[in-house]
């Protein structure tokens, strides 16, 4: 049990386990699993290696089963890990069209060196016409810069982009962004009073300045419909006057100040009160018009303040109050002020007069982790409360302060590193027993990918107290961590709820100290030069140290071979939950360094310009040789280095071959013999355009696969995957791998992999048939329920993508989801069915539904899709949902047409859940009349949704398992062109799911009629081979069973492989998308494409790429991809929302992929900024545009075959 407060709350399973199970996951499976031990202090920690077959992407860590926090603590990607850093700061957040904005650039190697000679391209982001400057940084890494801020006829938000390049030619970028403004100076305004009667004179401060804060004299000051105007004096201050404001209530006034030719405008905001009385001012001129000199009448009222002197403070320290009273005539008046969570913990009560008065609450640990202060009065015969002030209280107690040290300032790659780990609780005194983790990680990581960890005194320790009982349990909202509420037995006094996240700091302090990091030690000594091989970016992983009586616990460890400086994390736990962190930087460094320019893959023919890169880190300057090994020539060079500046030496590849390329390069001082030398590795990629085909069908007596691709002929790098399927299930295992396979990650997509999974799993542990996909289950399942959680929007819907608007068709699909996995026994986190069945019954009970033509997606009326989802939540709990039904049912029968095939069959399925099977199976007769089975998506989508509603209404009718087998028919491949038709067929099947007992025998496969092997078949088991090399010149592929088959095998296959020449351009395309590429500056101009397809670009240019797509008539839910050429990297990705052409992007190694939600007939345009870093010839597929639901479109595509990239 734990006490909090005098509160028990007991943890969700009783007493502390010896060991827990762990599980490393994603959709594809479990990359790993094992027995963690657990320490007195409830961690436990493990560790595997990461295979390089690894598949990309997030994973789960799942402990017992259950999630932990971060949702996504790993991540495997491709990435190019950074050499330097790049900050880019301005000297002022607002500038006025037409003059310089002026700001700084710092350039600095990962190893703490600074980048002296860096190129660094300074741009105002979006400017046209364009703005730019070119600057080099010095010997510390800095450089200056200045640039023309444009005239605008408006205020608004401008970036500048700072793109860095060094003598390696690789570039990284920074932003800084300010506000430009459309009038020299700005306008504060402020009513004096703020609160007047009606009719009552308003007057009006108003200061004028400058951007820069300096006072501006001499601007003319006017209101609107006021009596005259000022002028500013020396401190750029003027009063202006209104003749007064008839309505009462929050008023506000147009004042405008202005100076030749330039003005600024700016509105005042005042409250206006009722007039107890009229009153005749006996300064009025006869006119009744309040005259020149008259002074405003204010509307006093009376007042009850808290002024908080700071919202956090450590237990035992007190907290400081300041109450405000202000009252009509004067006099004492009688304040109670209270501090309080779940109980009434101190009371003050005073008489005070008006003015302000200072309060004093002195704390201990009943105030933890938070209280709040409130004030009460009886002003005027009324009763006044202030707004109540919350206060968090530090537990400094439960908080430990670490530190960190080292023998070495600096050590040298693969040194070993004694670490000491210091543990002390908030007085200073060592704590024995605290368990430790230490991790030791390259400082690039984190440019990439931040430390998810939450940090460990917000996690044990941050949370809000309820001042009152709120009268309801302890479940947290979908969006809220495990940390920050108890699991377990329920308690009356209320919720735990979230605080800010600075309520206890940030890493950098803890208790009453801060948090200390510090090296000692000389420089480390010269050893033998050694190549540099290890570039690990994780140099030591512990969890398991344990401080002893002098609250210290070491570690050692030798650093990988980069020259890098690396992220000490220390986290320290005691038994009693006394946390805390601390981190400390180390690096790695040689007097001389030497990289090779690389780029992150080539494609096989690509010949390119390499680099090595010679860099004196140390000392005076000096003469070094540079080495290379065969690949490059056998060159050797001597260069002369001033301290701190690099060189390079460039040396041209042989086209790369088909597999991996090994280069190596040495630099060496002779007077000293200090050097570097260094060996990489670098993936080739294949060459040519990929393309890929599926095929399908019922093995009957066999069937053939052809391999050519018309005119283009057979592929390279040919590929082929050949399954053989029986019964049902054959077919769903086939599609689930497929669904789970799928690269992108879109709400719909994440819904569609693991739903089918949930309930195909369920069908087929009922039927006792065999599932290769069981083990993988639970891991798919809490990665796409984790995500979904993640999407999920504050109103409780979902969009496509995780930032753009809800979707209501979207929002219909994932509830339904969601039904379906927790009636398939799969637990999902509180809240989420909830908060969208609320959404949703709301917004279709009052006609409200929006969608994006949703029909194109779902083939359904979007009224009735919300309908089906919410009755699959409603079935499962008829009773506790009573007037819901009856509510829903009334809605969806009086609407009688219904336009979509679908939607006879979605009614029937709705109906049914809804327990109104009588009109259900009218409908279901209905739709088995109008749904004819045809190769069209709508066709498809509509027989998935009979399946299932005729399987639930009439078991025993054999007409279903004839229609599964013609769904079957329909398929392309493995699935059913898009994840939302594969899934919805995946469903339907499931609720049918059988096997085939008969015993088919081997299959034997064939290449151009010569055996190449044969498949042995399993009953109820699909089976799979991959050929590759078997298939060498063959142009047709083809298999025969040994025995009739049954009637009720299938067989898939799907070919890939790259093309020398890409496939002709349909003769009346649908659309067409076209890469076009120009330079950025103000000369800014296209570069063409020669009619051989090569563009030519200078290398380390930045340039500006526009996918220019056409379509002939309106489409949806679109992925425009354009193939990475290898050595070009992004600068700038394209914007994104929902006034922008792109609504979601991802980068991957092979290319960049951006995603669309709906594009209107006519011209559309993505721009994103690249830069090319590595001189030679390089291969560029071209670029692609493909609908995700609705199939592929007749497209014309264009762009560069060839990047030529010169020095």
């Amino acid at each position: 049990m734990r006490r909090f407060n005098g509160i028990r709350v007991a943890p969700h399973e009783a007493g502390w386990k010896d060991k827990v199970t762990v599980e490393v996951k994603n959709d594809d499976g479990t990359l790993w699993q094992g027995d963690c031990a657990v320490t007195a202090a409830g961690a436990f920690s493990g560790g595997f290696p990461l295979s390089a077959s690894a598949g990309l992407g997030s994973y789960t860590v799942l402990v017992d089963g259950s999630q932990t926090s971060p949702a996504e603590p790993l991540k495997i990607e491709h990435f190019r890990l950074p050499t330097f850093h790049v900050k880019c700061w301005l000297e002022q957040k607002d500038y006025v069209g037409g003059t310089l904005a002026r700001g700084r650039v710092h350039v600095r190697y990962f190893s703490g060196e600074p980048a002296g000679g860096a190129e660094v391209e300074v741009s105002l982001d979006g400017s046209e016409p364009a703005v730019q400057t070119f600057v080099t940084t010095d010997a510390q890494g800095e450089s200056s810069f200045e640039l023309a801020v444009p005239a605008l006829s408006e205020d608004r938000y401008c970036t500048v982009l700072a793109t860095a390049m060094d003598a390696s030619g690789e570039s990284y970028s920074s932003s800084a962004w300010f506000h430009s403004r459309a009038a020299p100076f700005q306008l504060r305004l402020r009513a004096e009073p703020e609160t007047v009667f009606e009719k009552s004179l308003v007057r009006i401060r108003a200061e004028v300045a400058a951007w820069d804060g300096k006072p501006v004299e001499g601007a003319t000051v006017s209101v609107e419909g006021g009596a005259r105007a000022d002028i500013t004096d020396a401190a750029g201050v003027a009063y202006v006057t209104h003749n007064g404001i008839p309505s009462v209530g929050s008023q506000q006034l147009n004042v405008t100040a202005t100076l030749g030719k330039a003005a600024a405008h700016g509105w005042c905001r005042f409250a206006v009160m009722s007039r107890p009385e009229e009153k005749k001012d006996p300064r009025q001129t006869a006119e009744g018009r309040p005259g020149p000199t008259a002074e405003p009448e204010q509307a006093h009222r009376d007042r009850l303040d808290l002024v908080g002197h700071h919202y956090r403070v450590n237990a035992g320290q007190p907290i400081r109050i300041s109450v405000d009273v202000d009252r009509t005539g004067g006099g004492a008046t009688l304040v109670l002020l209270l501090a309080e969570n779940l109980r009434s913990l101190k009371c003050h009560a005073a008489l005070l007069e008006p003015g302000r008065h200072d309060f004093e609450f002195p704390t201990d640990a009943d105030f933890v982790p938070s209280c709040r202060i409130s004030a009460f009065a009886f002003l005027g015969g009324v009763p006044r409360e202030a707004w109540p002030r919350t206060v968090y209280v530090a537990p400094i107690s439960r908080f430990l302060t670490l530190e960190v040290t080292t023998g070495k300032r600096d050590y040298r790659p693969g040194e070993r590193c004694v670490a000491e780990v210091k543990a002390m609780d908030f007085r200073g005194e060592p704590v024995a027993q605290a368990e430790i983790s230490l991790g030791v990680i390259h400082e690039a990581v984190y440019q990439i990918q931040g430390d998810p960890t939450p940090d460990l005194t917000c996690f044990f320790h941050q949370y809000e107290l309820p001042f009152f009982a709120l009268g309801r349990y302890d479940a947290p909202s979908p969006h809220a961590p495990a940390m920050l509420y108890f699991k377990g037995p329920k308690y009356a006094w209320g919720v735990l709820e979230r605080s800010p996240r600075w309520a206890f700091g940030t890493r950098s302090g803890g208790g009453r100290r801060h948090l200390i990091a510090r090296g000692g030690g000389a420089r480390c000594a010269e050893a033998n030069l050694k190549v540099r091989k290890d570039f690990r970016t994780e140099a030591y992983w512990v969890a398991n140290l344990v401080t002893g009586p002098d609250g210290r616990a070491r570690a050692e460890f030798d650093f990988p071979d980069d020259i890098a400086e690396w992220r000490f994390t220390a986290r320290g736990i005691t038994g009693d939950t006394r946390v805390g962190e601390v981190v400390h930087r180390e690096r790695t460094l040689l007097p001389v360094q030497v990289e090779l320019a690389l780029p992150r893959a080539l494609r096989a023919g690509d010949r390119i310009v390499a680099g090595a890169v010679v860099r004196n880190n140390e000392g005076d300057a000096r003469t070094v040789t540079v080495t290379l090994d065969k690949d490059a020539g056998n060159a050797q060079k001597e260069l002369s280095l001033a301290k701190g500046l690099a060189q390079r030496v460039d040396f041209q590849l042989a086209p790369a071959a088909a597999c991996p390329l090994t280069l190596f390069a040495k630099a060496e001082d002779a007077t000293d013999r200090k050097g570097d030398a260094i060996e990489r590795s670098l993936e080739v990629l294949p060459r040519g355009y990929p393309v890929g085909r599926s095929f399908s069908g019922t093995m009957k007596e066999g069937g053939e696969v052809a391999l050519a691709f018309g005119v283009s002929g057979v592929p390279e790098n040919l590929q082929l995957v050949f399954s053989v399927e029986p019964g049902l299930i054959g077919p769903i295992v086939s599609a689930l791998d497929e669904l789970i396979q799928y690269p992108y990650g879109c709400v719909e997509q994440t819904m569609s992999r693991f739903m089918p999974a949930a309930v195909a799993g369920r069908a087929i542990r009922k039927g006792n048939l065999p599932n290769p996909r069981e083990k993988d289950l639970a891991g798919v399942l809490d990665q796409g329920l984790g995500r979904l959680a993640g999407f999920q929007h504050q109103d409780g819907g979902w969009g496509w993508w995780k930032d753009d608007a809800t979707n209501d068709f979207m929002t219909a699909y994932v509830l339904e989801g969601l039904a379906l996995c927790r009636q398939a026994g799969h637990r999902v986190p509180a809240g989420m069915i909830e908060k969208a069945e609320r959404y949703l019954f709301e917004k279709l009970v009052a006609d409200d539904l929006q969608g994006h033509r949703v029909s194109s997606i779902g083939e359904a009326s979007l009224p009735l899709a919300a309908a089906h989802a919410l009755a699959s939540v409603y079935a499962s709990e008829p009773q506790r949902f009573a007037a819901q039904i009856e509510r829903l049912a009334a809605v969806t029968l009086e609407r009688d047409l219904w336009p979509h095939p679908r939607d006879a069959a979605l009614l029937a399925d709705t109906l049914r859940l809804l327990g109104k099977t009588g009109e259900a199976k009218r409908s279901l007769a209905l739709a088995v009349q109008t749904i004819k089975i045809e190769r069209s998506r709508s066709s498809l989508l509509a027989v998935a949704t009979l399946l299932e509603a005729g399987s639930a209404l009439e078991p025993a009718d054999p007409r279903w398992i004839v229609k599964a087998r013609e769904l079957i028919q329909l398929r392309r491949g493995s699935g059913w062109g898009d994840t939302l038709s594969s899934a919805a067929a995946v469903r339907a099947l499931s609720a049918l799911v059988s096997g085939s007992s008969k015993d088919t025998g081997p299959i034997d496969l064939l290449a151009d009629g010569r055996a190449i092997g044969k498949l042995e078949t399993e009953p109820n088991e699909r089976v799979s081979v991959t050929l590759s090399g078997e298939l060498a010149g063959a142009k047709v592929f083809a298999f025969r069973p040994a025995k009739e088959p049954a009637e009720d095998l299938f067989w898939s296959a799907r070919v890939t492989g790259f093309l020398k020449s890409p496939l002709p351009d349909a003769e009346n395309p649908l659309a067409s998308v076209e890469a076009r590429v120009s330079t950025t500056g103000p000369e800014s101009r296209e570069v063409e494409i020669g009619a051989d397809g090569i563009l030519t670009v200078k290398r380390g240019t930045t340039l500006k790429v526009r996918l220019m797509c056409s379509l002939s008539e309106g489409l949806e839910y679109l992925r425009v991809s354009l193939p990475r050429p290898c050595g070009v990297e992004l600068v700038r990705p394209p914007r994104r929302g929902k006034e922008q052409a792109v609504t979601a992007f991802e980068e991957r190694d092979d290319g960049l992929h951006f995603f669309v939600r709906e594009w209107a007939k006519g011209e559309h345009e993505i721009e994103f900024l690249v830069r090319a870093e590595c001189a030679g010839e390089v291969f560029a597929p071209p670029p692609e545009l493909e609908p995700m639901y609705t199939g592929a479109v007749p497209l014309k595509s264009h762009g560069p075959r060839l990047w030529r990239i010169t020095e």
